[in-house]
C-alpha cells in the first residue's frame, strides 16, 4: 500500500501523512455513539487508506479535506450510518472552534494554538497575550510562552556565581551562533523527580549569555557556565524552570 508522504492542511501548509491521525478520529466516532468495536474501527481504518492510496499513491498531495470525506464514505459503505453521522458532527464542530481561535488570535493558527482547547484560547486572548495601544493582540500563545521562558531562564545566566554586574569577567568572543549548544540539559531535583531543558530553552540562554559575556558580564566561558547549570545552578533555580518547563507543556499550562 503506497501512502502519501505529505497531506496539504487547510492553511496550505504541507505536513507529513500520519496515517494514526486517521485511526484516531474514526476511533472517536465510535465512542461518540457508544460504540467499543475494535474490529469495525480497525475495519474502516483499514478501508480509508486503502482509498487513500487507490487515490493519491506515494507521490499524492491529498488536502486534509479529501482525506475526511473519504473516511466519511468509507463508514457510509460499511453501513455505519450512526457513527458517520457522529463524524459529520465531529468535522462540523471542530470547524466551528476552528473559526473561532481564528477570530479570537486575529490570524491562521499556528500547531500551538492548534493544542490549546478554545477555553484556554479565550483566556489567554482575553488576560495574558500582550496587546496593542488599540487593544489588537501582536502576539500569540507560542509568543507568550517563549516570552515567559526568556524572562525565567535568565535567573541562571544572572546567578552571581557566574555574573558580575560589573565587568570584570571573561570575554567569549564571537557572535552567539559560535557556542558550542548541548541538545538538552536534564537534570534532578531530589524528592521532585527529572526535568529536562529543551534546545528552545538553551539557544535562549545561549543568546543572553553571549550579550553579556560581550560586555565582560560572564565569569566564566560558555562550557563553563554549561557545566555550572548541570553542577548547581538548574538545582538551585528549580522553582524557576519548573515553571518554564509547565509552560511548554501547552496542555498542562492551563
Amino acid at each position: 500500500m503506497d501512502l502519501p508522504n505529505v497531506v496539504v492542511k487547510r492553511d496550505g501548509r504541507e505536513q507529513e501523512f500520519d496515517a494514526g491521525r486517521i485511526r484516531r478520529a474514526i476511533s472517536k466516532a465510535f465512542e461518540a455513539v457508544g460504540r467499543t468495536d475494535e474490529s469495525m474501527v480497525e475495519e474502516a481504518y483499514s478501508r480509508t487508506l486503502e482509498k487513500v492510496s487507490s487515490r493519491f499513491g506515494r507521490e499524492g498531495k491529498p488536502h486534509v479535506e479529501e482525506i475526511q470525506d473519504l473516511v466519511e464514505r468509507t463508514l457510509v459503505e460499511l453501513n455505519l450510518y450512526e457513527v458517520a453521522k457522529a463524524y459529520v458532527v465531529y468535522r462540523k464542530e471542530h470547524e466551528k472552534v476552528r473559526e473561532e481561535k481564528k477570530r479570537l488570535l486575529g490570524r491562521e493558527l499556528d500547531e500551538v494554538d492548534k493544542s490549546l482547547s478554545l477555553n484556554a484560547i479565550r483566556l489567554l486572548a482575553s488576560r495574558y497575550l500582550l496587546k496593542d495601544d488599540s487593544g489588537r493582540l501582536i502576539e500569540g500563545p507560542k509568543q507568550m510562552f517563549q516570552r515567559v521562558a526568556a524572562l525565567a531562564l535568565a535567573d541562571l545566566v544572572y546567578d552571581g556565581d557566574v555574573y558580575d554586574p560589573k565587568g570584570g569577567g571573561v570575554v567569549v568572543g564571537g557572535e552567539a551562533a559560535s557556542l558550542s549548544t548541548p541538545g538538552k540539559l536534564a537534570f534532578d531535583v531530589e524528592g521532585e523527580g527529572g526535568y529536562t531543558l529543551s534546545g528552545e530553552h538553551i539557544e535562549r540562554l545561549k543568546h543572553l549569555f553571549a550579550e553579556h559575556s560581550r560586555t565582560r558580564r560572564m565569569k566564566v566561558t560558555w562550557d563553563e557556565f554549561i557545566a555550572w547549570a548541570l553542577r548547581t545552578g538548574l538545582k538551585r533555580h528549580s522553582n524557576t524552570f519548573k515553571a518554564v518547563d509547565s509552560s511548554f507543556k501547552i496542555n498542562s499550562f492551563l
